[in-house]
């Protein structure tokens, strides 16, 4: 299955209410990612980068996915001038 299948596939899965001792309950899921060679060539590289992706959904109000992309970095070069 093809990486964004299978974001999508997991996605689907987890909105899907559970019911626990009657109750149910409705589960979020926010994911970040990266891939190499475009996004870094090194585990740690692509770690940072899926991360930021992940922060920056998580601002956005969470329950979503983003690729990293360069435009993610324009806060922090700010941040640092």
């Amino acid at each position: 299955m093809h990486g964004d299948a299978l974001v999508e596939a997991i996605q689907v899965a987890i909105a899907k209410p559970i019911v626990v001792e009657g109750r149910e309950l409705l589960l979020t899921l926010s994911i970040g990612g990266a891939t190499s060679p475009d996004d870094g060539t090194d585990a740690d590289t692509l770690y940072r980068r899926a991360d930021r992706a992940l922060q920056s959904v998580r601002k956005s109000g969470g329950s979503g996915r983003l690729r990293y992309h360069s435009d993610l970095e324009a806060p922090m070069i700010e941040t640092l001038n």
